[in-house]
């Protein structure tokens, strides 16, 4: 075939399902093989979307409609004819007439050759020029209907074979993201587990001092009281980073959205009420839902309008209350937040009241302001109206991501 590249059989030289078993095997191998310190100091949401950037396989996009066709010569051997036709070389070969076709298409050039789960077919001879997947069909008399039903029996049959690689390779794709957020879990667990257990040892250790980690404090739970793990301390001058794990942040989060439906729902509740009362509200709804061991302290109140949940003198959880003053002090409220927060995964609430008498302009003017913060790294889902989740990070190191939620509650402007 004179197409000008090598030609080959596709869809026909290897597994496919071999090929993307391989992705994760080398998504594994590359997690497996970072140094310890890497895993525990990098910021896990965005490795993770490195991972899934990297191990990603760009299915094949086939453009059927954009097909052009070029008249070429092609040698062939005398010997796919009865009798050598009048022409042939000395070699026994001749030159035919045909039409090649060019499909451009985009994607990962290695599906071109591996065969799908649906098993071998009879495949079609190709071969890739200029982005573009060619075939070619000869030229067999004058009956264009002849060369025409051939070419579009190849485009059926390389048609059958993309859906089939398709939709083997979007499955690859969809599990992927849990795949990796698993195996950096496990991981980074086996690296905590094993620290914790040298440590077990009380015996003197020589280690790097420049390895933090995070520790998940006992979960939250309503009226019980929780026992925090004593963190594994390596050597003298090295602490461990608790952070308050996702259930109880959650439930935490539940109870701040319900309280400020209430006061929504009873403005009277707000009536005459500055910062620092409409927080009281709050912290009174969150203080008797929750209890914790003897060596951190429940919510309390920290400064005029913060609350603070803290463990070992330092902020787990800060939740900020402002009435809304504009874009700028609300931005400068985030600012306040990260001022209180020094543990990497820890988690924030900024609380905006709001006295205007519309709040659609209010929910515009955070969803178009967050973004520009010096510090964001992200917009999470928002499931409930009036409630926005962001990633931040903590001034001066991006790996530290803070979760900010933030809650805007609508009193109207005679409470």
């Amino acid at each position: 075939m004179a197409l000008g590249g090598a030609s080959f059989r596709a869809f026909s030289d290897g597994e496919l399902q071999d090929y993307l078993r391989g992705q994760q095997d080398r998504l594994g191998k590359q997690v497996a093989q970072e140094d310890e310190n890497y895993i525990l100091n990098v910021n896990e949401t965005k490795y993770v979307d490195h991972l899934i950037s990297k191990y990603s396989v760009d299915p094949l996009e086939v453009d059927f409609e954009g097909a052009r066709i070029k008249k070429s010569r092609t040698e062939l051997p005398a010997g796919r004819l009865q009798a050598a036709p009048q022409g042939s070389s000395a070699s026994g070969t001749y030159e035919q007439s045909s039409v090649v076709y060019h499909l451009p298409f985009t994607g990962d050039r290695q599906l071109l050759c591996l065969e799908t789960s649906a098993g071998p077919i009879r495949s079609v001879e190709v071969t890739v020029i200029d982005d573009c997947l060619c075939f070619e069909v000869l030229i067999r008399g004058e009956d264009s209907a002849g060369l025409e039903a051939e070419a579009n029996g190849k485009i059926a049959l390389l048609g059958k074979w993309l859906t089939h690689s398709r939709s083997e390779v979007e499955a690859h794709n969809r599990q992927l993201p849990e795949f990796a957020r698993r195996t950096f879990s496990q991981r980074k667990n086996k690296i905590l587990a094993e620290n914790e257990m040298i440590a077990a040892l009380e015996l003197p250790l020589i280690e790097r001092d420049d390895l933090p980690r995070t520790f998940a404090v006992s979960p939250l739970e309503d009226t019980h009281e929780i026992p925090i793990p004593k963190p594994a301390v390596t050597e003298q001058g090295y602490r461990t980073e608790p952070t308050l794990d996702a259930a109880s942040h959650a439930r935490v989060l539940e109870v701040v959205r319900d309280t400020l439906k209430v006061m929504e729902q009873h403005p009277s509740l707000c009536k005459g009420k500055d910062e620092e009362a409409l927080r009281d509200l709050v912290l009174f709804q969150l203080t008797p839902r929750f209890k914790w061991s003897a060596t951190a302290e429940t919510f309390n109140r920290g400064g005029k309008t913060d609350i603070l949940l803290r463990y070992e003198n330092s902020n787990l959880f800060v939740a900020e209350c402002k009435i809304w003053d504009g874009p700028s002090k609300y931005l400068a409220g985030i600012d306040q937040l990260l001022g209180y927060l020094t543990w990497r995964d820890s988690k924030a609430a900024l609380i905006v009241f709001v006295r205007n008498k519309e709040i659609t302009p209010v929910l515009e003017a955070v969803k178009d302001a967050t973004p520009t913060h010096a510090n964001w790294l992200g917009t999470a889902d928002c499931p409930d109206e009036g409630v926005f989740h962001y990633r931040v990070y903590i001034n001066g190191d991006r790996n530290r991501e803070v979760k900010l939620a933030v809650f805007v509650c609508h009193i109207p402007p005679d409470a």
